[in-house]
Protein backbone atom coordinates (compact mmCIF):
# COMPACT_ATOMS: atom_id res chain seq x y z
CA UNK A 1 0.00 0.00 0.00
CA UNK A 2 2.82 2.38 0.69
CA UNK A 3 3.98 2.03 -2.40
CA UNK A 4 0.64 2.94 -3.89
CA UNK A 5 1.19 6.86 -2.18
CA UNK A 6 4.22 8.37 -4.59
CA UNK A 7 1.42 7.44 -7.49
CA UNK A 8 -1.71 8.51 -5.18
CA UNK A 9 0.00 12.10 -4.90
CA UNK A 10 1.07 12.35 -8.78
CA UNK A 11 -2.56 12.17 -9.52
CA UNK A 12 -3.60 14.78 -6.62
CA UNK A 13 -1.01 17.33 -7.66
CA UNK A 14 -1.10 16.95 -11.74
CA UNK A 15 -4.68 19.08 -11.41
CA UNK A 16 -3.63 21.85 -9.75
CA UNK A 17 0.10 22.08 -11.82
CA UNK A 18 -1.76 22.60 -14.61
CA UNK A 19 -4.35 24.93 -13.17
CA UNK A 20 -4.02 28.68 -14.23
CA UNK A 21 -5.68 31.48 -13.19
CA UNK A 22 -5.07 34.47 -15.14
CA UNK A 23 -6.58 38.25 -15.41
CA UNK A 24 -6.57 40.58 -18.28
CA UNK A 25 -8.75 43.76 -19.21
CA UNK A 26 -10.37 46.23 -22.00
CA UNK A 27 -11.82 49.68 -21.98
CA UNK A 28 -14.45 51.13 -24.05
CA UNK A 29 -12.63 54.00 -24.67
CA UNK A 30 -8.50 54.82 -23.75
CA UNK A 31 -9.25 58.43 -23.22
CA UNK A 32 -11.00 59.21 -19.47
CA UNK A 33 -14.25 61.30 -19.75
CA UNK A 34 -14.76 64.66 -18.41
CA UNK A 35 -15.29 63.30 -14.85
CA UNK A 36 -11.91 61.16 -15.11
CA UNK A 37 -14.22 58.32 -15.68
CA UNK A 38 -13.24 54.90 -18.18
CA UNK A 39 -15.56 51.47 -18.38
CA UNK A 40 -13.42 48.47 -17.86
CA UNK A 41 -13.91 44.74 -19.04
CA UNK A 42 -12.09 42.32 -16.40
CA UNK A 43 -11.32 39.25 -18.62
CA UNK A 44 -10.18 36.16 -16.38
CA UNK A 45 -9.88 32.67 -15.94
CA UNK A 46 -10.52 31.27 -12.81
CA UNK A 47 -9.33 28.23 -11.90
CA UNK A 48 -11.04 26.90 -7.88
CA UNK A 49 -11.78 29.99 -7.33
CA UNK A 50 -14.97 31.95 -7.56
CA UNK A 51 -15.35 35.90 -8.06
CA UNK A 52 -15.96 37.06 -4.76
CA UNK A 53 -12.72 35.32 -3.12
CA UNK A 54 -10.93 38.28 -4.93
CA UNK A 55 -10.35 41.82 -4.46
CA UNK A 56 -9.34 44.20 -7.01
CA UNK A 57 -7.35 47.47 -6.83
CA UNK A 58 -6.95 49.58 -9.67
CA UNK A 59 -2.95 50.88 -10.45
CA UNK A 60 -2.46 53.99 -12.63
CA UNK A 61 1.68 54.72 -13.15
CA UNK A 62 0.88 58.57 -12.49
CA UNK A 63 -1.85 59.91 -10.46
CA UNK A 64 -4.48 58.62 -8.21
CA UNK A 65 -7.33 56.49 -8.95
CA UNK A 66 -10.94 55.00 -7.62
CA UNK A 67 -12.71 51.93 -7.98
CA UNK A 68 -16.36 51.79 -8.50
CA UNK A 69 -18.23 49.51 -6.07
CA UNK A 70 -21.61 47.68 -6.78
CA UNK A 71 -22.16 46.70 -3.69
CA UNK A 72 -21.96 50.12 -1.73
CA UNK A 73 -22.44 52.36 -5.00
CA UNK A 74 -19.42 54.44 -4.46
CA UNK A 75 -16.29 55.33 -5.61
CA UNK A 76 -13.34 53.56 -3.33
CA UNK A 77 -9.90 54.96 -3.40
CA UNK A 78 -7.23 52.58 -5.08
CA UNK A 79 -4.80 52.57 -2.13
CA UNK A 80 -7.65 51.31 0.62
CA UNK A 81 -7.07 48.40 2.62
CA UNK A 82 -7.30 45.71 0.32
CA UNK A 83 -10.52 44.69 2.68
CA UNK A 84 -12.25 47.54 1.50
CA UNK A 85 -12.16 47.10 -2.17
CA UNK A 86 -15.01 45.85 -3.95
CA UNK A 87 -14.77 41.92 -5.06
CA UNK A 88 -14.18 41.00 -8.70
CA UNK A 89 -17.10 41.47 -10.84
CA UNK A 90 -16.73 41.23 -15.08
CA UNK A 91 -17.35 44.96 -15.52
CA UNK A 92 -16.37 48.22 -13.56
CA UNK A 93 -15.43 51.61 -13.57
CA UNK A 94 -12.19 53.59 -12.79
CA UNK A 95 -12.21 57.22 -12.15
CA UNK A 96 -8.51 58.91 -12.09
CA UNK A 97 -8.00 62.02 -9.97
CA UNK A 98 -4.62 64.37 -10.20
CA UNK A 99 -3.60 62.99 -13.68
CA UNK A 100 -2.34 64.99 -16.31
CA UNK A 101 -0.63 62.98 -18.73
CA UNK A 102 -0.43 60.16 -20.40
CA UNK A 103 -0.08 56.88 -18.01
CA UNK A 104 -0.79 53.31 -17.76
CA UNK A 105 -3.53 51.38 -16.31
CA UNK A 106 -3.87 47.80 -14.50
CA UNK A 107 -5.37 45.73 -11.68
CA UNK A 108 -3.74 43.85 -9.00
CA UNK A 109 -6.42 41.07 -7.61
CA UNK A 110 -5.73 39.23 -4.20
CA UNK A 111 -7.37 36.43 -3.45
CA UNK A 112 -8.38 34.81 -0.13
CA UNK A 113 -5.63 32.61 -0.16
CA UNK A 114 -3.26 35.53 -0.16
CA UNK A 115 -1.60 35.21 -3.56
CA UNK A 116 -1.59 38.44 -5.71
CA UNK A 117 -2.12 38.60 -9.43
CA UNK A 118 -1.78 41.54 -11.95
CA UNK A 119 -2.86 42.25 -15.10
CA UNK A 120 -0.93 43.65 -18.54
CA UNK A 121 -1.01 47.64 -18.66
CA UNK A 122 -2.51 49.82 -20.82
CA UNK A 123 -1.73 53.31 -21.82
CA UNK A 124 -4.63 55.73 -21.19
CA UNK A 125 -5.27 59.20 -21.38
CA UNK A 126 -7.18 62.10 -19.06
CA UNK A 127 -9.80 64.25 -20.53
CA UNK A 128 -7.76 67.12 -19.82
CA UNK A 129 -4.53 65.86 -22.13
CA UNK A 130 -6.91 65.62 -25.26
CA UNK A 131 -7.75 69.25 -24.50
CA UNK A 132 -4.42 70.51 -24.00
CA UNK A 133 -3.26 68.96 -27.23
CA UNK A 134 -5.85 70.37 -29.12
CA UNK A 135 -5.13 73.58 -27.81
CA UNK A 136 -1.89 73.62 -28.42
CA UNK A 137 -2.06 72.13 -32.38
CA UNK A 138 -4.43 74.69 -33.05
CA UNK A 139 -1.88 77.24 -32.04
CA UNK A 140 0.66 75.94 -34.27
CA UNK A 141 -1.52 76.07 -37.14
CA UNK A 142 -2.49 79.58 -35.75
CA UNK A 143 1.45 80.44 -35.65
CA UNK A 144 1.98 78.41 -38.59
CA UNK A 145 4.64 76.28 -36.24
CA UNK A 146 4.78 72.77 -36.49
CA UNK A 147 4.87 70.00 -34.44
CA UNK A 148 6.22 66.66 -34.58
CA UNK A 149 4.20 65.28 -31.36
CA UNK A 150 1.84 62.55 -32.04
CA UNK A 151 -1.00 61.06 -29.94
CA UNK A 152 -2.99 57.82 -30.79
CA UNK A 153 -6.65 58.30 -29.11
CA UNK A 154 -8.59 54.77 -30.21
CA UNK A 155 -12.26 54.13 -29.17
CA UNK A 156 -11.50 50.86 -28.68
CA UNK A 157 -8.62 48.78 -27.22
CA UNK A 158 -8.72 46.25 -29.80
CA UNK A 159 -4.87 45.30 -29.27
CA UNK A 160 -5.72 44.24 -25.52
CA UNK A 161 -5.22 40.67 -25.73
CA UNK A 162 -5.83 38.20 -22.75
CA UNK A 163 -3.04 35.90 -21.83
CA UNK A 164 -1.89 33.86 -18.92
CA UNK A 165 0.12 35.96 -16.87
CA UNK A 166 3.56 34.34 -15.04
CA UNK A 167 2.02 32.83 -11.68
CA UNK A 168 1.76 35.44 -9.02
CA UNK A 169 4.43 33.60 -6.47
CA UNK A 170 7.91 32.49 -7.35
CA UNK A 171 8.56 30.82 -4.35
CA UNK A 172 5.12 28.79 -4.82
CA UNK A 173 6.23 28.19 -8.48
CA UNK A 174 9.63 26.07 -6.77
CA UNK A 175 7.09 24.63 -4.44
CA UNK A 176 5.43 22.81 -6.94
CA UNK A 177 8.34 22.32 -8.86
CA UNK A 178 10.02 20.83 -6.23
CA UNK A 179 6.80 18.52 -5.42
CA UNK A 180 6.31 17.30 -8.81
CA UNK A 181 10.05 16.31 -8.93
CA UNK A 182 9.54 14.35 -5.77
CA UNK A 183 6.51 13.03 -7.19
CA UNK A 184 8.21 12.02 -10.40
CA UNK A 185 11.35 10.20 -8.43
CA UNK A 186 8.67 8.45 -5.90
CA UNK A 187 7.23 7.22 -8.97
CA UNK A 188 9.82 5.79 -10.61
CA UNK A 189 11.31 4.16 -7.24
CA UNK A 190 8.15 2.68 -7.50
CA UNK A 191 8.09 1.27 -10.73
CA UNK A 192 11.67 0.59 -10.21
CA UNK A 193 10.84 -1.89 -6.89
CA UNK A 194 7.73 -2.87 -8.42
CA UNK A 195 9.76 -4.58 -11.37
CA UNK A 196 12.57 -5.40 -9.48
CA UNK A 197 10.43 -7.08 -7.16
CA UNK A 198 8.50 -9.43 -9.78
CA UNK A 199 11.85 -10.07 -11.44
CA UNK A 200 12.77 -11.88 -8.50
CA UNK A 201 9.68 -13.81 -8.02
CA UNK A 202 10.22 -15.04 -11.72
CA UNK A 203 13.45 -16.23 -10.40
Amino acid sequence: MQKLLPLFLLLCFIPKVWAQTYFDFTVDNNLASSEGIIEVKLNYNLKDYAPEEFRVRPKVAVGEIYIWDYATNSWIYGFSNWNKLPTLTENTRVKLANVTEKTQLYFQLLDTNGFMYETPKRDIWPFAYKHDYFTRLNAGITTGATTDEEVTISTADEQAISYPLPSPNVARDYLWLGLGAFVATSVASFLYFRFKDNAKIQQ
